[in-house]
């Protein structure tokens, strides 16, 4: 189309890599920034100090008080950890703070997520006073997703729902006639907690797509949530039969819900399953006090089941001894214990239970989702929860809130986009047969990783990057 406004995109954070997500689209003279997150391995003053440079060496806006909107995928730190001080620095240097814009469940889940950084992360650049403001200024879409943006002339935006965690949305954003969709983190698939993704009808200039699992790497296969029923099945026959305690880790928010529904599945698929669920550290605040509030974005399954088996769920309280509970009222019992943190972090609640339920022989620890190798190590090769000698029972269960490669190519060639630009990517070869790159070339779709420090840019000739 003929006077049509170039795309113009570049990965601030979270391109070629996993952390700091913040990605900048400009089309004409609008400019959207979607998620403005933190490195957990990286200061967060580093982080935000690093964002705000590539922001200005890509020339796509003088400064970051220059964009039209701020737009949230969803709640995790790597996507919105860094937003307060984002609202901060709009307030000292401009004055004008752009809409920022978010589901309502994210927005709800915001709070916890700042409260966790504040506890556990150094340098952080903000306070709580900017926290309070921050919270007060994101609104939601319309109920169709909608956004009712003030800047009407500055082109349309739109949040479509996707099963990645609790709010969490794709972003559609259509400026004279241009259209980008970015996905944010990708789930497509109906998950046990919540329905599959509403895919937007549009076909985009750009596509802008979740690439955690684009690299082709041995043991890098993604398994679906069949498959983890399956094996969080075979293990609770054991601990049923056994008379034992299983730990399952899990980060609090989305993988202990998910988690939590599969063993109340299992528990109606037998009726000898006579045990307790045990939900402690911020597992149980999210569980029990923030996903009440948002029932209508979770599936009817998961309500249903959380109904019928309420009187199973225990919420634990921090300053209960936990070896007296274990000896007083589990012992002798099968019981299931979901706890926060998913990696075992010192004095969190899951790492207080293992170092209670790892001195009997009988029971197991199942991690649900990423370990470090260096937590693998401390924990079992060096012992630091003080296991029996030679308890060995623990396993890995194979859980990912994330979309396969068949399945982000099946989103690609439904959606037909002219150019794909793909994010968040983990380990893996990018390039190797089998990747995501490599499949999509064979569908002769124009694809590239969006490495840090790069622009593409998307005109009516094709698409094109150039490096800052």
């Amino acid at each position: 189309m003929v006077g049509t406004p170039d795309i113009q995109f570049t990965a601030l954070g979270g391109g070629a890599s996993i952390g700091a997500s913040a990605h900048l689209v400009r089309i004409g003279g609008t400019s959207v920034l979607v998620d403005c997150g933190i490195n957990p391995n990286v200061s967060p003053v580093v982080t935000f100090d690093h964002l705000c440079k590539r922001t200005r060496a890509s020339g796509l806006v003088a400064s970051l008080t220059d964009v039209s909107a701020v737009v949230l995928t969803h709640a995790h730190t790597d996507h919105v950890g860094l937003l307060p001080a984002l609202f901060r620095r709009f307030r000292e240097e401009d004055k004008r703070v752009p809409p920022f814009y978010a589901s309502d469940s994210t927005r709800g889940l915001l709070p916890l997520v700042f409260e966790n950084i504040m506890k556990f992360s150094s340098e952080v650049p903000y306070g709580e006073p900017d926290i309070a403001t921050t919270l007060q200024h994101v609104r939601p879409p319309e109920e169709d997703g909608s956004i009712d943006w003030f800047y009407r002339d500055l082109g349309r935006l739109c949040l479509h729902p996707t099963s990645h965690l609790l709010g969490s949305t794709m972003v559609e954003l259509e400026v004279e006639g241009r259209t980008v969709i970015h996905t944010g983190d990708l789930q497509l698939r109906e998950t046990p907690t919540l329905n599959a993704a509403r895919v937007p009808s549009t076909t985009p200039d750009l596509l802008i797509v979740d690439g955690t699992y684009a690299g082709s790497a041995p043991g890098r296969e993604l398994r679906g949530w069949e498959r983890t029923r399956q094996e969080l099945f075979a293990l609770l026959d054991q601990i049923v039969e056994r008379r034992a305690v299983v730990l399952l880790p899990s980060f609090a928010l989305g993988r202990t819900q998910d988690i939590l529904a599969l063993v109340l599945e299992y528990a109606e698929s037998r009726s000898d399953a006579d045990y307790y669920v045990y939900l402690d550290g911020q597992s149980s605040v999210v569980t029990q006090s923030i996903y009440p509030r948002f029932a209508r974005e979770l599936s009817q399954r998961y309500l249903e089941l959380v109904a019928r088996h309420r009187w199973r769920i225990k919420s634990v309280d921090r300053d209960i001894d936990l070896s007296r509970l274990i000896d007083t009222e589990i012992a002798g019992y099968p019981a299931v214990v979901i706890a926060s943190s998913g990696m075992l972090l010192p004095d969190s609640a899951s790492r207080r239970w293992a170092e209670a339920l790892m001195r009997h022989q009988n029971n197991v620890l199942a991690f649900t989702g990423y370990v470090p190798e260096d937590v693998l190590e401390e924990v079992f090769d060096r012992n630091a929860l003080g296991a029996v000698p030679g308890h060995s029972a623990w396993r890995q269960l194979g859980c990912s809130s994330h979309a396969s490669i068949s399945d982000t190519e099946d989103l690609v060639q439904r959606l037909g986009p002219g150019a794909v630009a793909v994010v968040h990517c983990g380990s893996g070869d990018l390039q190797a047969r089998g990747s995501l790159l490599d499949g999509l070339a064979r569908h002769d779709v124009w694809a590239n990783v969006a490495h840090e420090g790069s622009v593409l840019t998307v005109s009516n000739k094709g698409a094109m990057v150039n490096g800052y």
